[in-house]
């Protein structure tokens, strides 16, 4: 499918495979889950640590929801690809994420020294998304003498505190009687995508972790209950992501999200889609020094 556009290399199993990527540079790797040696989200996670910007993507034909999980939390991969796939839409991805690799091959690798002037509030917020007051408390405990954590019991407390002012990361907690935490997060990735995101939730279903990659670019899936040193280091993991794509704009392409169909969005999150719209059109213009009476 791809030879015929690029220089293809093929390994049976993840050592292999590495051991080309040390050899040379490699703009995008595709694996299969289940390899012999280690598995697909395996080998990845290696990718990402010898070749940073190398554009990772992962497939399989039967999910497991602990390789999905891994996926997200050590992998970080572009997207997340079923058996059978569509030829067409696999082409269309493929061709993306190498022009994605190239470009970044094309930079030095960004650290998050220097790369931004922000002021220590706005890099280091943190808001809470969560009905209850537990997962707040422990995140504002974790974080006080560093970080200022904001708590938004709904999602339309969560609207309202993006529109007060910039956030770097999001802490939301999903229960079964919540309300759609899980699209919030994915509409929240298409209009504001410097803002990473942790979801915590009680149980991890296979097809929502999938979209939640592959729509949202979720930065780590935690399954609660989540012991505290876990949390904070995942928490100061997410807010140095958001620096780095604070400060290095071509970074953002890499985190780059597909829209959520409109057919799969419930009704009641058009006019959550549509705030958002709104909130961030109101945003620019205010950056833009123009004078805006709310609404």
């Amino acid at each position: 499918m791809f030879c015929s556009r690029y220089d293809v290399i093929t390994a049976a199993d993840g050592a292999v495979a590495l051991s080309h990527m040390r050899r040379r540079h490699v703009h995008v790797a595709v694996s299969d889950q289940r390899m012999p040696g280690m598995t697909g989200s395996e080998f990845l996670s290696r990718v990402k640590d010898i070749s940073p910007n190398t554009m990772r993507v992962l497939l399989t034909g039967y999910s497991e929801i602990s390789s999905v999980i891994e996926a997200i939390n050590d992998s970080e991969v572009f997207r997340f690809i079923t058996k059978p796939w569509d030829n067409d839409r696999i082409q269309n991805l493929i061709g993306e994420a190498v022009e994605i690799g190239v470009e970044l091959a094309a930079k030095t690798r960004p650290t998050t020294a220097g790369l931004v002037q922000l002021s220590d509030r706005a890099a280091r917020r943190i808001m809470v998304i969560s009905y209850s007051k537990p997962l707040y408390q422990k995140v504002a405990e974790l974080t006080k003498d560093a970080y200022e954590a904001l708590h938004a019991r709904t999602l339309y407390d969560a609207l309202i505190t993006l529109e007060s002012g910039e956030v770097a990361v999001i802490v939301a907690e999903s229960a079964p009687e919540s309300e759609d935490v899980g699209l919030f997060l994915k509409l929240v990735k298409q209009e504001y995508p410097d803002v990473v995101t942790i979801l915590l939730t009680p149980t991890a279903d296979v097809d929502a972790a999938i979209s939640l990659i592959n729509q949202a670019q979720l930065f780590r899936l935690l399954t609660m209950p989540v012991l505290t040193e876990a949390l904070k280091v995942n928490i100061d993991a997410a807010l140095g992501h958001a620096l780095l794509l604070r400060g290095a704009p071509i970074m953002r392409r890499r985190h780059s999200v597909e829209v959520v169909p409109e057919g799969k969005q419930p009704v009641v999150c058009g006019a959550l889609q549509e705030s958002l719209g709104k909130l961030s059109d109101r945003l620019k213009r205010k950056s833009s020094g123009e004078l805006i009476r709310d609404l």
